[in-house]
C-alpha cells in the first residue's frame, strides 16, 4: 500500500484550498459592493426602515421623495435634534448601551425645550411561537400614550370605527383640518384617540381622532393613533401618502427629520462579533481562520531542499579563501600552505561529520578514514596528509576529494572531473 504523504503537500489539496480562499473573497467583495442588505432582517430584529410588513422602509423613502432628509437616530441625546423627531411604535422603556431610558423622560425633555416631537402610537406585535404579528393588547398601547402625559390627565385610546362616509371597498373618507385635507382612509381594526378636551384635531373628530396636534404645550407635539397609516403594506392604501405630504409640507414644513430607534425596540446595536458571526462576515472569519491554520503549518515545516549550511564563497570554498589570504598577507613557504590547507580542510570536515576535536592531526586523520569506512566511503584522511608531509602536489587534492566523498556522497563521484580548485 502506498504510504501517503502529508494532507497540505498534495498539489491537488492546495489548489482546492486557494480556489476556495479565492472565491470567498471575491463573494465578500461582492456583498461589499451590494446596496441590499443581505441577508434580510429578520421580523423579531428588524430595524425601523426594514422591508417587512410593519417596517417603514417605504415612508422613509416616501420623505426623501417629498425633498426631506429623512435619517435614522440612534442616540440616547433625545433632546439634541432641533428637527422634527419620530417616535414611532416606541415602548415605554428601553435598554441602550448598558443604560435604562424612559419614553416619559425623552419626549418631557424635548418638550420642554420646544423642540417638535410626532409620536406614532404602537399596535402590532410580534408572536414568536406563531411567527406572525398580532394586534398588542390596548392597555400596552394605552401605557405609550401615557407617556407624553405623566400627569395623568390626556386623551383616551379606542379601537372604534372611523367617522365618516365608507364607500363600496370598506374605505372611510374621514375629515381632516388645520390644513389636512379630507383623506380616504383604509385601515384594519382602526386605532383611534378620544381627545376629551385636549388638542387639536388634525384628521377625524374628537370622539375619534386618527391625529392630533398639541400646541398648548411648551413643546409641539403631535400625535398619530395608528402606524398603519405609514407601515410598508398600507402606506399605498387610499390616501395616506396625501396625508402625510400635507402633514409634513403644511404642519411641520422642516428640511430634516429624524426617526427614532432606541426606543422602537426592534433595531440592534452593532459589533465585531455580530457582524463575523452572520453572512457576509462569516466569510471573512474563515478566511482568517484558514489563514492563522496556514501560517501555524507553515512555521513547523520547511520548504525546499537541504542547503549546505557553509555555502562556499565565489568559485572557491572559505578555507581556500582564507589559506589564500594568509598566504598574501606572510608570503609563507608554498610546503607551509599546503599544509594548512589540507589540515584546514580535515578539521572542517571532522566538525561537519561531529567528530571530538583532536590536538594531533594524525589522530585526527585516524578518525576521519574510521568515520569513512562506516558510512562505506573509501578512507583518504591519512593519504593525504602524508603526501603533503611528503612535499607531493597531489596533497590538497586528495584531501579535496576525501572531503567530497565522505560529505556528499556519489555527488563527488558525478563531480569528481569538474575541480575547480586545482591539485595541491
Amino acid at each position: 500500500m502506498k504510504k501517503r504523504g502529508p494532507l497540505f503537500r498534495s498539489p491537488r489539496v492546495t489548489r482546492v484550498l486557494l480556489l476556495g480562499a479565492a472565491l470567498a473573497s471575491l463573494a465578500f467583495s461582492l456583498v461589499l459592493a451590494s446596496r441590499e442588505p443581505l441577508p434580510p432582517a429578520k421580523e423579531g430584529e428588524a430595524h425601523s426602515f426594514s422591508k417587512g410588513p410593519v417596517g417603514h422602509q417605504a415612508f422613509f423613502e416616501f420623505l426623501r421623495a417629498l425633498g426631506v432628509d429623512a435619517r435614522r437616530f440612534r442616540n440616547t441625546a433625545f433632546d439634541a435634534p432641533r428637527d422634527p423627531l419620530f417616535f414611532i411604535e416606541p415602548r415605554p422603556e428601553a435598554f441602550f448601551g448598558g443604560r435604562q431610558f424612559s419614553l416619559a423622560d425623552a419626549l418631557g425633555g424635548r418638550v420642554q425645550r420646544g423642540l417638535p416631537t410626532v409620536l406614532v402610537l404602537p399596535k402590532w406585535r410580534w408572536n414568536k411561537k406563531k411567527k406572525a404579528f398580532q394586534l398588542l393588547d390596548l392597555p400596552s398601547a394605552a401605557r405609550v400614550l401615557a407617556a407624553a402625559f405623566p400627569g395623568g390627565d390626556g386623551p383616551g385610546l379606542a379601537r372604534a370605527p372611523l367617522p365618516g362616509r365608507r364607500n363600496e371597498k370598506g374605505a372611510v373618507l374621514v375629515p381632516g383640518r388645520a390644513g389636512i385635507p379630507d383623506v380616504l382612509v383604509d385601515l384594519p381594526d382602526p386605532q383611534v384617540l378620544r381627545l376629551k378636551g385636549f388638542g387639536e384635531v388634525l384628521l377625524g373628530r374628537p370622539e375619534a381622532c386618527l391625529a392630533a396636534a398639541f400646541p398648548d404645550r411648551d413643546g409641539p407635539l403631535y400625535l398619530v393613533s395608528d402606524p398603519d397609516l405609514l407601515h410598508n403594506f398600507n402606506l399605498h392604501r387610499g390616501d395616506h401618502g396625501a396625508f402625510w405630504a400635507a402633514f409634513v409640507e403644511r404642519i411641520l414644513h422642516p428640511e430634516r427629520v429624524y426617526v427614532e430607534e432606541v426606543f422602537h425596540g426592534l433595531g440592534r446595536i452593532p459589533s465585531l462579533g455580530r457582524v463575523l458571526a452572520a453572512f457576509p462576515g462569516s466569510l471573512l472569519l474563515a478566511q482568517g481562520i484558514l489563514l492563522l491554520l496556514g501560517l501555524a503549518w507553515a512555521s513547523f515545516h520547511r520548504f525546499g531542499p537541504v542547503r549546505d549550511p557553509d555555502p562556499p564563497r565565489g568559485r572557491g570554498p572559505a578555507v581556500l579563501v582564507d589559506a589564500a589570504g594568509r598566504l598574501l598577507a606572510a608570503a609563507l613557504d608554498e610546503k607551509v600552505l599546503a599544509h594548512d590547507y589540507v589540515e584546514g580542510i580535515l578539521r572542517d570536515t571532522a566538525g561537519r561529520m561531529g567528530l571530538p576535536p583532536a590536538g594531533d592531526l594524525q589522530a585526527l586523520a585516524r578518525a576521519l578514514d574510521e568515520a569513512a569506512r562506516r558510512r562505506g566511503a573509501p578512507p583518504g584522511a591519512a593519504e593525504a596528509l602524508e603526501a603533503v608531509e611528503e612535499g607531493r602536489e597531489e596533497g590538497g587534492r586528495l584531501a579535496w576529494e576525501f572531503r567530497r566523498r565522505l560529505l556528499f556522497g556519489s555527488e563527488a563521484e558525478r563531480d569528481r572531473k569538474v575541480n575547480v580548485h586545482g591539485d595541491r
